[in-house]
């Protein structure tokens, strides 16, 4: 969520809770036991910096919607109202 909410393209593990987290946009999903699927996504990004910029703009937009602290505010209010 860090590098998502400083605008920062990410390359994740195809696992939860990452899955979860991520955003589809933003993120390259790879198989984290094949090293050369991780490599492959390190070189594209490495090589595309266009890619990277609008990767990371996507993830601080999807960041500021479902991460910002009135959102996550909301989203615990509406558990513990589900709760009665």
């Amino acid at each position: 969520l860090e590098a998502m909410a400083c605008g920062l393209p990410v390359i994740a593990a195809q696992r939860r809770p990452l899955e979860e987290y991520a955003s589809p946009q933003g993120t390259l999903f790879v198989d984290d036991t094949n090293p050369a699927q991780v490599t492959q996504a390190i070189l594209e990004l490495a090589s595309n910096p266009e890619k990277c910029i609008q990767m990371g703009m996507e993830n601080r937009k999807y960041v500021e919607k479902d991460f910002a602290w009135n959102r996550v505010a909301e989203k615990y209010l509406e558990l513990y109202q589900s709760l009665d």
